[in-house]
């Protein structure tokens, strides 16, 4: 990888965001012609699968798929692994920290409120 001053090139990003756009619509149960009319809706424009076609093709590196589509196609899929990505290490740190948090917060929740359940289950008895 090359640095340019603290930041580090990532080799030929633009081919693992295409690898990984077509690794997520592959595993979507949606057809390409489903993401493409639900991402249509959503951003309000026109997308084709041809369009996403264009995007995943090895051959077409001059295509690239638009940070505006990200979103839409996040949800539409129902997979955020291109979001994450985009986030980069630093942001993707701070996301599985935020995430344990809260599965920390929502599992000491539970078992309070097993507590207070057990509680008063026994002074009813």
């Amino acid at each position: 990888m090359k640095s340019f001053g603290h930041h580090t090139a990532e080799p030929d990003a633009g081919s693992v965001i295409r690898h990984l756009i077509a690794e997520i619509i592959r595993h979507c149960p949606k057809s390409r012609q489903q993401i493409a009319a639900e991402m249509a809706v959503l951003l309000g424009r026109k997308v084709s699968h041809h369009m996403l076609n264009d995007f995943t093709a090895p051959g077409k590196s001059r295509v690239n798929f638009p940070a505006a589509f990200v979103r839409a196609f996040s949800e539409v899929t129902s997979d955020d692994r291109l979001e994450r990505y985009l986030a980069g290490p630093r942001l993707g740190k701070l996301i599985l920290i935020a995430e344990h948090d809260i599965v920390s917060v929502l599992e000491e929740f539970a078992r309070a409120t097993l507590r207070k359940r057990a509680k008063k289950g026994k002074a009813t008895k």
